[in-house]
């Protein structure tokens, strides 16, 4: 597995959604809606990684991504503290990182952008 990739596709899930619910990353879990469209941004990008030459597995990504919200559930993700701080998040070398990269393949990537331009309109 590609650790820069698992690393972005694992905070491409969960930063963008502690932004829009202004939580800390355990609520993720805790919150079935929250939860469900986590999965979905998550097996999206993995989607890209793989497109990309990249051997992600879904599964393994997502359950990773869970352990991560575990270990850190009382954290407050860094892009949300840097909209608290009304400073530039990393939406762009995240999310958009994984847009540009389906674009050039030709994958749908609504999802992502649809949370790129939320973040970036908060």
């Amino acid at each position: 597995m590609c650790n820069i990739w698992a690393k972005g596709v694992v905070n491409s899930s969960i930063n963008p959604l502690t932004c829009f619910f202004k939580c800390k990353n355990g609520y993720i879990l805790k919150n079935p809606i929250l939860e469900k469209l986590m999965e979905q941004v998550c097996y999206e990008s993995v989607g890209v990684a793989n497109t990309c030459g990249f051997n992600l597995i879904y599964e393994d990504i997502l359950n990773l991504t869970r352990e991560v919200i575990s270990d850190t559930s009382e954290n407050f993700s860094s892009m949300l503290q840097s909209i608290q701080k009304g400073s530039k998040t990393e939406i762009d070398s995240i999310n958009g990182f994984i847009v540009k990269a389906g674009k050039q393949f030709g994958i749908d990537v609504t999802l992502n952008e649809v949370i790129i331009y939320i973040i970036n309109n908060l």
